[in-house]
């Protein structure tokens, strides 16, 4: 069976990486002169053939990634392990560790930025959507207004004085109108999506529990 163009190209880099491994290995021992030789020798052949470093030292390999939030812990480890199956991680408090090789770790950086942006723009919109879901128990309840309308009293003057606003004068251009339109469309689209989230968002059932504060208040005023 004849061998294919392939196999030749692949074959012959394997000898070439094998002839690195010895010129690497020379370089790291005999006298001043033999290293400084042998090292300039290496130094020209990974060069002439593109070879890595770390494909002739395996210690090379290691790499260490900071991890800055679970969220980046949590992307991270399944990106090395969709580019590397085999990958074992070792993982620290603020950085993991794992041998790549110089391919893998380039895929593993490109496809770490990419889903790190993805992901933080659909938690954005998850917690947009969450809080659309649940906007009622975000809003002060009666009870919440009634304590702190007694502690603060409101400025009735200012709440009811109308904020005058003076009209826009000039018109919009054309580039100011379509951009507001873009701005709009994206806004709806972007309401839509919530929408579409929130439907599969567990329901709430929250009622204050804890009165306490106002009932000691309440019984401290009655007993004066």
């Amino acid at each position: 069976m004849e061998e294919t163009n392939e196999n030749k190209k692949q074959n012959k880099r394997e000898k070439n990486i094998v002839m690195a491994r010895k010129l690497y290995e020379l370089a790291k021992r005999g006298d001043a002169g033999e290293r400084d030789s042998a090292h300039r020798k290496f130094e020209e052949h990974i060069k002439k053939y593109k070879i890595h470093i770390s494909e002739i030292d395996a210690s090379k390999n290691m790499r260490k990634f900071i991890v800055k939030s679970d969220d980046d812990r949590f992307i991270l480890g399944n990106v090395i392990l969709s580019v590397n199956p085999y990958a074992e991680l070792i993982k620290f408090t603020t950085f993991i560790k794992v041998s790549l090789d110089e391919e893998d770790f380039i895929e593993v950086v490109n496809r770490f930025k990419y889903f790190a942006r993805l992901y933080k723009t659909e938690r954005e919109m998850l917690q947009m959507s969450f809080m659309h879901k649940h906007k009622d128990f975000f809003q002060p309840d009666e009870y919440t207004r009634n304590k702190w309308r007694e502690k603060y009293k409101i400025n009735e003057d200012l709440q009811s004085a109308q904020i005058k606003v003076e009209k826009i004068e000039n018109k919009l251009s054309k580039a100011d109108e379509d951009r507001l339109n873009k701005q709009l469309q994206e806004h709806v689209k972007k309401m839509e999506r919530m929408a579409g989230i929130s439907k599969h968002l567990l329901p709430a059932q929250y009622a204050r529990r804890d009165k306490t504060i106002a009932e000691k208040s309440s019984n401290n005023e009655n007993e004066g």
